[in-house]
């Protein structure tokens, strides 16, 4: 796909418990380079969160600073209102022509699974966007469906974790290596990356990368640390 197809997030429940999902633990990482990433100031989506959420990444050498100017920032994280409903029709409506890249909308069996137009609910949303160059765009309204309409930090922190291992180049992962209705994640040797990560849509319920995680992140990225072990 193009490096600058828009990448989703869907709002969907979560599929595994912190404890079923391995955690990718490396104490001595080769350190690649600093993400600098500005945030829009929010009430709510902080910088604070949004760090938290690309430190994930800490282990695989990347290390993340926030910056105060947004032309000096590699990634910028703008934060949107939109209700959530609305979102979730927009985004069921570009998959199924093949506009939102992530899924493989046009093969009939994955067509299958769209629901009609009066049945869409918040559960077809998203949480972020990304471009992968360079804009993250995060969703306060779809992540309050666990609190009470409370946004949940967590889901934040999980969100733009997700969202910025867009921009470090990685594509949706898929949990079952059977689901060909989301594009496959190579590693750095070719082969096919499945099973729980931090980038499978929908995101699993984990506070760190996988092991899966860090095989895609070596594939060799052009805009951003090209220069991965």
């Amino acid at each position: 796909m193009d490096s600058k197809s828009t990448r989703v997030l869907a709002l969907i429940s979560v599929l595994l418990s912190c404890a079923s999902v391995p955690e990718y633990v490396n104490s001595k990482p080769a350190q690649l380079g600093t993400l600098h990433i500005w945030v829009q100031p929010d009430p709510v989506i902080t910088a604070n969160l949004v760090l938290d959420g690309c430190r994930f990444w800490e282990p695989v050498g990347v290390k993340c600073e926030i910056v105060q100017n947004p032309a000096k920032a590699d990634v910028v994280v703008s934060v949107s209102y939109e209700p959530c409903l609305s979102l979730a029709r927009k985004r069921v409506a570009a998959t199924k022509t093949g506009a939102m890249a992530g899924v493989t909308a046009l093969r009939p069996e994955c067509k299958a699974v769209f629901p009609k137009d009066e049945d869409i609910t918040e559960a077809w949303s998203m949480l972020g966007l990304s471009t992968m160059a360079g804009q993250v765009t995060l969703y306060p309204m779809c992540m309050s469906w666990a609190g009470g309409g409370i946004v949940v930090p967590d889901m934040v922190r999980r969100t733009a974790a997700h969202e910025v291992g867009h921009e470090l180049g990685i594509n949706h992962v898929p949990l079952s290596c059977n689901d060909n209705c989301v594009q496959y994640e190579l590693d750095a040797a070719g082969a096919k990356l499945c099973g729980p990560a931090i980038m499978n849509a929908p995101i699993v319920d984990a506070m760190h990368i996988t092991p899966i995680d860090a095989d895609a992140f070596r594939r060799p990225n052009t805009r951003l640390f090209p220069n991965r072990q």
